[in-house]
Formats: structure tokens, sequence, C-alpha cells
């Protein structure tokens, strides 16, 4: 059996395993709400909240009668963010690799040549090598030559347009092209093939061999030249494993295309500095330029685009890239309308992100602020711009929808939600974001602030895959997963996953025991997020979609929980609980329409913050030098060990050589560490013990108040979840 068919069936198998995986796993909840249901958008998320948390995620369809108006600004300009998708969860891939040795490899001949193959770790987004405006994958380039038999053979053969088909160019190309590629290939290449033929017809020579064009090294995962039966003992591990089993080898194969070419030994890779740790493709860097530093990986900055250009980017892209996937592993689908097919592109994205072979980018218009760019539903702020621009009869379907209670507008100030009760609004949680996204744009596994839910809605577009993990015991096991998978990440950098750059598999992620669900969202649709539950995914081409939070009283035990972890990771919360709370006595809209079980739940957690508050006050009343009272209005700064905001009181150590330190009563043994060098340590605070009780009083007044009225209209029995249950009991634990 030939060469290319043995890799033509590995690229197959790996695909048809994918989608075979995805489709078996759990479908997350279609709900469809009735007419009266869908007038209250929080009352219908809690009256199917068992259901829905313990798939972490649902669907929404709504009634027919949900027809809002189409107000996406198509030519509103907008920055997006660059994704590679090849390092969404290999951060050491074999492109990154082979261009960090390549550049030093040229150092040492033409520094000039080197300079022009881009940045550490951004090589394609920084090169100065292009075709038509396209960054050139110096490291395809060369597999594409090598597997023809290297730059002699694609030359006497007149290969080379078939070369220039294997690279991912966007736009039209003129006749010149095929040309150019070839001299970027002499010029920059073409050494390290000479190179390495001398290299290996000295191996060869050495076991009385002659020298061979095909024995030079080439990455095994690109192109698979084994028999029947190894090939068939790696389809069993990749079925066991749903990833690229031969990442590791891809990665010694870029390294040894440059050994004996450079007698440099233990010293990194991008600054030279001599190593003390042994040197291989993962370590051979210092801890400065480890690309697993959480310093040095995060997305770049994109282009800027309005709707209509990404839109009609995510087009060229998609045809563009399925053509050179045909030309270098001789795989297309049998029928052009399988390059829309969201199973197929599924399994394909799976295959770019685990496999990391193929460097590719894409642009994504995430985090947009609607007040900035606007947002897709009917808003105060924009309707008089609507009047202007339309005639009266559109004004009756605009008004309809802007106090509708599922407009994201409006959805944050129900007043079933808590955060309605906050003083200030924040962009992302109460005002809702922006998210355009072109085929492939990801957002990667991630839960959100303090835990909350969200409700997000596709305005338009193609479809979005989305992967869901319920809350509770679930996300500490899919926690436990994910460091499995990509332990070096995690120990680089503990906090991994609030940076929101880093995606697994979703099988590898049910196979290690995470309860992992699916499910497509399209237009028109809504998606929910239950508290503490991750999720991640992915678009099947161009979407237009708008996100925001909101949270009920059954939220309160995941924010206790999310709080505590934010203190222990450093972690700046968008609002304080504190904050909240006080918002919370002060709203009787709130108050008025709260039943015994949620009252109760208020009363419970207010206690907490107020004991904490009292009893570590007590302790900074005995060690500092002065106490001072501020204005409610004055901000108390924000703790330097946890970067919490200080809303109730704060330490403060002046004096001394360095500017003042501030720490919040969770660190006030640190502050004490800190004291020695300080000639004064102050307690402020904004609210003495008599008014931090009176809230206490608030609180139970209104357990008494509604106890009282139930006896007039008995609340219905309330029973936890298994996931509040286990929520509840781990915060309970002192912060």
């Amino acid at each position: 059996m030939s060469r290319a068919t043995f890799s033509h069936r590995q690229q197959i198998a790996q695909l048809d395993l994918y989608r075979e995986g995805f489709q078996k796993l759990p479908q997350a909840p279609t709900l469809y709400p009735s007419e009266e249901e869908f007038k209250d958008p929080i009352a219908f998320v809690k009256k199917n909240r068992g259901l829905i948390a313990s798939f972490g995620i649902a669907k929404i369809v709504p009634p027919k009668s949900w027809n809002p108006p189409r107000l996406v600004n198509d030519k509103k300009k907008f920055e997006t963010k660059k994704q590679n998708i090849y390092q969404l969860c290999n951060r050491i891939t074999p492109h990154d690799l082979f261009m960090l040795l390549l550049r030093r490899f040229l150092a040492k001949r033409d520094p000039e040549k080197a300079e022009k193959l881009g940045e550490t770790w951004t090589d394609l987004e920084s090169s100065e090598i292009m075709i038509n405006g396209n960054a050139i994958d110096l490291y395809d380039l060369f597999i594409q030559v090598m597997s023809r038999g290297g730059y002699d053979q694609v030359t006497s053969s007149d290969s080379w347009s078939q070369v220039l088909q294997c690279q991912l160019i966007l736009g039209d190309t003129d006749e010149n092209a095929s040309k150019l590629l070839q001299f970027i290939y002499r010029d920059y290449l073409l050494e390290l093939e000479r190179e390495q033929t001398r290299k290996r017809g000295l191996y060869q020579a050495e076991k009385k061999e002659e020298p061979r064009v095909k024995d030079i090294v080439e990455p095994t995962d690109r192109i698979d030249f084994c028999s029947k039966s190894e090939w068939n003992k790696k389809r069993k591990i990749v079925e066991e494993n749903y990833l690229d089993v031969s990442l590791k080898d891809s990665l010694k194969a870029a390294v040894s295309y440059f050994q004996d070419v450079s007698d440099v030994e233990l010293e990194c890779l991008v600054c030279s500095k001599k190593l003390e740790h042994e040197q291989n493709c993962f370590t051979a860097f210092c801890k400065d330029c480890d690309p697993l530093n959480k310093q040095k990986f995060g997305f770049l900055e994109g282009c800027v685009v309005n709707i209509e250009d990404l839109k009609e980017y995510s087009e060229i892209f998609r045809h563009r890239w399925f053509s050179a996937r045909k030309s270098r592993y001789g795989i297309y689908p049998k029928e052009e309308e399988l390059i829309n097919d969201p199973s197929y592109l599924e399994a394909e994205y799976w295959r770019l992100v685990d496999s990391s072979q193929d460097a590719v980018s894409v642009y994504y218009g995430s985090d947009l602020f609607t007040n900035l760019y606007g947002s897709g539903f009917p808003s105060f702020q924009e309707r008089q711009k609507f009047v202007e621009a339309n005639n009266p009869n559109k004004i009756e379907q605009y008004d309809k929808y802007l106090l509708h209670p599922w407009n994201l507008n409006v959805l944050p100030e129900l007043s079933s939600s808590l955060i309605s009760c906050l003083n200030v609004k924040i962009p992302g949680i109460t005002i809702p974001w922006l998210y355009v996204g072109m085929l492939f744009s990801s957002f990667c596994w991630h839960n959100e602030d303090s835990y909350m839910y969200s409700l997000n809605y596709m305005h338009e577009g193609e479809a979005k895959v989305w992967y869901g993990c319920p809350g509770g015991a679930n996300a500490a096991l899919f926690e436990a997963s994910l460091a499995v998978c990509v332990p070096e990440l995690f120990e680089a950098n503990p906090d991994l996953l609030y940076n929101m750059v880093t995606t697994v598999n979703p099988l590898r992620l049910s196979r290690m025991g995470a309860k992992i669900c699916r499910t497509i969202q399209r237009a028109g649709e809504f998606i929910v997020t239950m508290p503490q539950a991750y999720h991640a995914g992915f678009s099947l081409g161009y979407t237009c979609a708008e996100a925001v939070n909101f949270a009920s009283t059954d939220w309160l035990p995941f924010a206790w929980a999310a709080h505590s972890r934010y203190i222990k990771y450093s972690r700046a919360p968008a609002f304080t609980l504190e904050e909240l709370f006080i918002g919370v006595i002060n709203s009787p809209d709130f108050l008025t329409k709260t039943c015994l079980h949620e009252a109760k739940c208020l009363l419970t957690y207010i206690q907490k913050i107020v004991n904490f508050e009292l009893k570590q006050r007590n302790r900074c009343l005995g060690m500092c030098s002065r106490t001072v009272q501020r204005s409610k209005l004055e901000v108390l700064g924000d703790c330097s060990h946890c970067k919490h905001s200080c809303f109730f009181s704060s330490l403060v150590a002046v004096g001394g050589n360095e500017a003042s330190a501030t720490f919040c009563l969770h660190h006030v043994n640190e502050a004490a560490r800190y004291f020695p060098d300080r000639r004064e340590l102050i307690f402020s605070y904004k609210y003495s013990e008599e008014e931090l009780n009176l809230l206490v009083v608030r609180a139970r007044e209104l357990v008494v108040g509604r106890k009282q009225a139930s006896f007039v209209a008995t609340d219905a029995v309330h029973k936890k979840t298994s996931i509040e249950n286990i929520v509840t009991a781990h915060s309970d634990q002192k912060v």
C-alpha cells in the first residue's frame, strides 16, 4: 500500500473517531417555554433548575412569537483577537519549535534572514516572509517539499504549484506565486535541507549504505509510513485516547532536523542562557523564556474589521483552508456541502487543536462593550437614533422589545436578579457584551465571574457548538480531569482556568470522568449556563451573539464558594459580596418579592459576612495605632495581597522608605508581618459595628415577615438539588 494511502487512512480514521465520539456525548437539554412561561426568564430557569443544573447548560428555544428587530450594526468597526487554534491546548508545538530552531540555525549564517522570521512564538503573525499579504508557514513548507523528495526533485518535476496549493493563502495568487514560493524555500530552508542530506549521508555511510532522500527525518504524524499492523495498533491507541498520539514524536522530529547542525547544548533555545537542567524538546528553555510560563501565552491583537468584513473573511477562510487541506493530506469531502456539515467541522476543529500541526489562526471579536459597539437588542440610549432612521411602523416593534424581560439589556435589571441591587453597572455582567466570530473562533473552558448564571443569545449566523459541565462536585472533577490532560500548564500556572485561553478536547475530559454534554446553538436561540458550570465551544462560521449575567438567590452558596476561591488565587472579583448585600438590604423592590427560603438564605450569608468582619475588626483594633472612620462614598483601595476591593474596612501600613500598602481583613496576618517596615498601621472603616448589626437585623425582619406571610399563602416546599448541598457544605468552611 502506498505511503499516501496510509496517511489518508490515518486522517480519515481520526476524523471518523471524533465524529462518532461527539455524537455519543450526552446532549444538553433543549427547553421550549410556552408563551406564559416566556414572560419571566429567571422564573423559567428556576422552574427547570434541577434539570439544567444536572447538565450545566441548556438551550432555550423561544416561542414562535419571539421576533425582535435586527439591530446589529454591520458597519461598526471593532477590534478582534487573533487566536492560534493549534496552541489552545499544546503550548509547545512542532511548528513553533521548528521555527525557533530555524531562527537559531539561520542566525549563525545570516542574521538578517533570522530577523525576518518574526518574534518568538508568534512567527506567523510577525513574519516578513509573505505571499499576497499572507505569512508563509515555513514549517509546513519544509514538510511539503521534503515529502516530495526535496528541493531538487520538486524543481525538476515542476511541482511548486502543488506545494503552493498546500499553503493557506487567502485571496487570488498570480502566476508568479509558485516561483516566489520556490525562492522563499531556497533562501530560508534549502541550506537546512542540504545539511540534513549531508548529515544523513554520513550516518548512512557509517552503516555502509547509500544515502537516500527518503531517509530524511519526517514528522511521524504528518506523513505516517507505517505498516498496516502498526497502523492498527495506533488506531487502537487513538480510540482509547481520542488525540493525536504522535505529537511528542513530531516535536522530537522537529528537533532532529537540527541535530548535529548546531553544536550548542544545554542552552536556552530563545536567549542562549546556560541551562542547569536536562534538555529536551519540552525543557529546552530557561524560566524566563519557557512558553509554559503564565506570562507568555494569550490571544494576540487582531485586525480591526466590521461584521461584513468578518463574515466575508470567514467564508474565504473556510474554502481556502479546506482546499489547502486537500493538497496537504489528499483528503477532501466527497461532496462540497460537507465543509458546512457541523459534525465534520467539529471533528476538524478538534483535530487542529489536538495535533497542533497546522498553524491555523482565526479572528474573534469578543467582549465588545455594547454601550460602545451597540446591542443587538433595543435599548433606551439607541432608541432616538432608531426613530430617526426608520419609518413609524418599525418603532412599534422596537418598543415591544424595549422592556421585554428576555432582552439582555433588561434581564440583569429584573427585580428577581440580585445583581440589579448593585449601584454600579459592570460591562459584561450587568451590561451585555457582544461576540462576533468566524469559523473556528473559540471560547475556551471557563465558568462565569463569581459563578453567576449567564444567558447567551445568538442574533444571527451559522451556529456555535457548546460543551458544558455541571457545577459543584462535577466542577471539581472537571478541574482534576483537565489537570491530568495538561499537567505542565497547571504546574506553571495554577490559576490557568481564569485566563480563558486553554481548551482541551471534551472527549478526553469525558474519558477522565468529567461529566460533559454538548449542544448546537443556532440563530434565535438562547443558551443558559448554571452557577459554576464550566463551558467552552467554537463557531461553525460567522456568528453574532450577545451575553450577560444574572443571579437569583439560589446562587448565593456558589457566590460564597467563588469568593473564597478568588481570595486563594488573588483574583479580583467584579464586585464584592459586601457591596451586593448592602444593595440588597436597601432594595425594597427585591425584598417584596423574596420568599421565606430566599429570606433565610440571605440572612445566612449576611450573618457570615458580618460575623467575619466584626471578628477580624477586633483583631485590627488591638494592633493598629490609629482608627479612622471614612465616608460611605470613599474608596478604601484594593488589598495588596489578594486584589480584592476593601469595602467595609481596610488595614493600611504607612511610612518607611516604601509606598503604603493596603490589606483587607482576610490578610490581617500579612499586614502584621508587613508592619515592622512601617512607622504606622491604620485601621479604616466605613460602617460602624452598629450599622453592620443593623444589616443582620434587617435580614431577620425579612425572615419574620416572610414567615408571617406564609400563614396566608404557604410557600412552596423548597428542595435543594444535590449540587446545592455539595456547594453549601463546601462553602460553610471559614474564608
